[in-house]
């Protein structure tokens, strides 16, 4: 059997295909929704691993209220080897020693980081195939017991564009290929993402369309223009951009909330007063940088600015989510809040711990303002990408909406302006990609299609990790 995976940014899917019925795979049994996996890997300091809503869910229980203690660590050798560069040097990170583990999520985003070697957890070091690879190695064994046999063999669907750079999307490839070689699979095939929701799209087609895919998810935007009907589809013309849900989470945070946490007040002796420095709250508005604050050193000088603080009660609620572990799950909060909002028109952001009770509302309207740049950058991409396929709008039959950050509602209304209102569809948001590749892989059994499979790749990096001390 060939099984078809989408390994997304935010949620991850595995589907099978019989040539009758698509069977989209409960993977997270926890989730709200089991055929939609969440991209979460919780990994213990006694090397336990938990992935999915149970992930973050056990990372929740471990960390919020405790105490935190940044320090930096060696993680190892970087030997970097690029046509006729090469050098090593060491690699540290700053990582809580009070950690019992550690929770990665959007790590499909690190594929194309050449700076992101990997990291300690305990006492163990894991590079970035690693961590992908563990991942893959769970959902495999799952999709095994709910098949009731054994899956080598893999189509894997890949964004358009993973990277702006051909460079960097040739390292993320190969990333993702090492990582599910070492998930056990002997065969792997690759298919962009939006190709496969064109081929779920494509199982009830009647008649040839020149269709659009409108691929939207948590860390990439794909726009695909194809032909469907015609025996296998036929792809006019590709486009991407590196703008996405997860960028939209942080204009949320960024905009909302500092606010809340002494931004724009003043601190120091009265007739020398100062403005709270803004990189702490730059740094507040991303779910990763915000482990920053939680260094010693950025701790004591939120506590000094504390002393001084004219709204001093705000810049102590601020040490306390940082102090407490509540950042990831503020972005947690903040998200549902953004989903909420492709419904309604507001949304609550309610957030409280020890030391702090947030309560703040967003409209549709702010958010729509918030991504207005990003909107415009998408709407002149999705007109030039339609442009390069040789047709005009008007001859687009149908445009298909997959993934989950298609159903914000500015992006559903420019496209039915540019397409019509008629035309615009949407299938089964989360899961269209993973069925069209568990499609693809029947075909590809079949001897319908022709898709070779991809050979184990050679990193252009490599890691020499030592143990640390």
């Amino acid at each position: 059997m060939i099984i078809g995976m989408d390994f997304g940014t935010t949620n991850s899917g595995m589907a099978a295909y019989d040539g009758r019925a698509v069977n989209v795979l409960s993977l997270d049994p926890t989730a709200p929704n089991p055929r939609v996996a969440r991209t979460a890997l919780y990994i213990t300091n006694e090397q336990a691993v938990t992935i999915g809503r149970a992930a973050v869910d056990r990372y929740f229980e471990h960390n919020i209220g405790r105490p935190v203690k940044m320090q930096k660590v060696w993680v190892g050798e970087l030997e970097v080897i690029a046509d006729l560069v090469y050098y090593v040097t060491d690699v540290y990170v700053f990582a809580d020693a009070l950690s019992p583990g550690r929770l990665f999520l959007s790590i499909k985003t690190g594929l194309r980081d050449v700076n992101y070697p990997g990291t300690v957890i305990g006492q163990s070091y894991y590079s970035l195939e690693d961590l992908i690879g563990l991942y893959l190695t769970v959902t495999r064994a799952r999709a095994e017991r709910l098949l009731g046999q054994e899956v080598r063999q893999v189509v894997l669907g890949r964004p358009v564009h993973f990277a702006a750079d051909e460079a960097g999307d040739r390292l993320a490839e190969a990333r993702l290929l090492h990582a599910a070689f070492r998930a056990g699979y002997e065969t792997v095939y690759l298919q962009y993402e939006p190709v496969a929701a064109a081929h779920s799209y494509a199982l009830g087609l009647a008649r040839p369309e020149n269709a659009l895919v409108f691929d939207f998810g948590g860390g990439t935007l794909d726009i695909t223009v194809m032909r469907l009907g015609e025996g296998r589809p036929r792809v006019l013309a590709t486009g991407g951009i590196p703008i996405a849900g997860d960028v939209f989470d942080q204009k949320l945070v960024r905009a909302k909330l500092p606010r809340h946490f002494g931004e724009g007040s003043l601190y120091g002796p009265r007739h020398k007063a100062l403005t709270v420095p803004q990189w702490i709250y730059d740094s507040f508005a991303d779910w990763q940088t915000i482990l920053q604050l939680q260094s010693a050193e950025n701790k004591q000088i939120l506590r000094e600015i504390a002393q001084t603080a004219q709204r001093k009660h705000q810049i102590e609620a601020l040490l306390a989510l940082v102090s407490g572990n509540y950042g990831l799950k503020m972005f947690d909060v903040v998200e549902g809040a953004k989903r909420v909002l492709s419904e309604k028109r507001g949304a609550e952001i309610a957030i409280e711990g020890p030391g702090f009770n947030v309560r703040e509302f967003v409209t549709r309207g702010e958010f729509e303002g918030l991504i207005r740049g990003e909107t415009r950058a998408i709407e002149q991409h999705l007109l030039e990408t339609v442009a390069a396929s040789g047709l005009r709008p008007e001859q687009i039959d149908i445009v298909i909406r997959t993934g989950g950050s298609a159903l914000i509602p500015v992006f559903h209304e420019m496209l039915g302006r540019h397409f019509g209102e008629a035309k615009v569809r949407t299938i089964d948001t989360f899961s269209s990609v993973t069925a069209g590749l568990g499609v693809i892989g029947h075909r590809l059994e079949q001897g319908e299609i022709d898709l070779r499979p991809t050979p184990r790749p050679t990193l252009p990096i490599c890691h020499r990790p030592r143990a640390a001390a």
